[in-house]
């Protein structure tokens, strides 16, 4: 059976399509229903109220709270960060037309993201924040999600094709 630059079993183009249809529904389900938790969190929640959830790992809390400051609290101003967001936005749209479809699908999940909170910069003034794990993380949303897993699978395609693309030495190129 073929496989693929990673080594794996190469799927027939049907399935292909299939897995990658259902990747793409995914990543507009993740980005619909964060949009419909930061309206709730908006709406019928105080900023700083908690609803716990009890679950097997620990407590995850559904806590509103709207980030004003850009990510990891660095202190640059909204001026600056929805025109630029929104040229990144740009870059992503172009990435997205000229990628095969694994880096596809992380520029996809990133494009998605960084839509969600680039929105909501630039119309309210910050982002609304609505998740917490126990009290070690800070709050973040599923846009925030699909950003950070967008990156990573962004970063393990782009270093699977550099090194798809290194040429390997016969064993008789080694001997030598």
């Amino acid at each position: 059976m073929a496989t693929d630059m990673n080594g794996w079993p190469r799927l027939p183009r049907t399935a292909r399509r299939v897995a990658w249809g259902i990747a793409r529904v995914a990543i507009v389900t993740a980005f619909v229903g964060d949009m419909i938790l930061k309206f709730v969190a908006q709406r019928f929640l105080l900023v700083g109220d908690r609803c716990a959830l009890e679950t097997a790992a620990g407590l995850v809390g559904f806590v509103p709270s709207v980030n004003s400051v850009f990510a990891f609290s660095l202190p640059v101003p909204n001026a600056y960060i929805w025109p630029l967001g929104w040229v990144i936005v740009a870059f992503l749209v172009r990435a997205l037309f000229r990628s095969a479809p694994p880096r596809q699908f992380a520029v996809l999940a990133v494009l998605f993201g960084a839509v969600s909170n680039l929105t909501e910069r630039t119309f309210l003034g910050g982002v609304t924040d609505y998740l917490a794990l126990t009290n070690l993380f800070p709050a973040f949303n599923i846009a925030d999600v699909l950003v950070m897993v967008g990156v990573a699978m962004w970063l393990s395609t782009s270093r699977s094709a550099a090194t798809a693309s290194v040429p390997v030495a016969s064993q008789e190129e080694r001997q030598q």
